[in-house]
């Protein structure tokens, strides 16, 4: 059985570009978890200084807050790492699917390419006998 090396090409290409939505997909999961991170740590923020804003709150509520903040400030600031690599990431599989996608489509015009040929060459074939008598002498054709 002979190998056809196209054909693996357009198989692999195939399992490259679903390979690559399937990251695409992972890194976009990413970037949602990330940027719900941020959203919640921002959140957490406006809740505790809206609460120690409060004017029926004490000193201790606001005494809290303080001491708090930092420590809020920096969940956020892991968040909004996470999220920007996230989006780097998913940046990156975007290009890799783009990739994977200019590659399948040239194995495929290829492909075609290669397809036309053949049936070319058969048509050619098909129709030689009828093209040869045709540019016979009419005094052959008689015969």
């Amino acid at each position: 059985m002979r190998r056809d090396g196209l054909r693996s090409a357009l198989r692999l290409r195939r399992l490259a570009q679903a390979e690559a939505r399937r990251q695409l997909a992972d890194r976009l999961d990413a970037q949602t978890a990330a940027e719900a991170m941020v959203g919640e740590a921002d959140a957490a923020i406006e809740r505790e200084q809206a609460a120690a804003l409060d004017l029926v709150a004490g000193d201790e509520v606001v005494e809290a807050f303080i001491a708090w903040l930092p420590a809020g400030r920096k969940v956020r600031a892991q968040a909004e790492a996470l999220r920007q690599a996230a989006v780097a990431e998913t940046a990156r599989a975007r290009a890799v699917l783009t990739a994977a996608r200019s590659a399948l489509h040239a194995a495929e015009r290829v492909a075609s390419a290669r397809e036309a040929a053949i049936a070319k060459r058969l048509r050619r074939r098909q129709g030689f006998p009828v093209a040869e008598l045709a540019q016979r002498p009419s005094a052959e054709k008689g015969r």
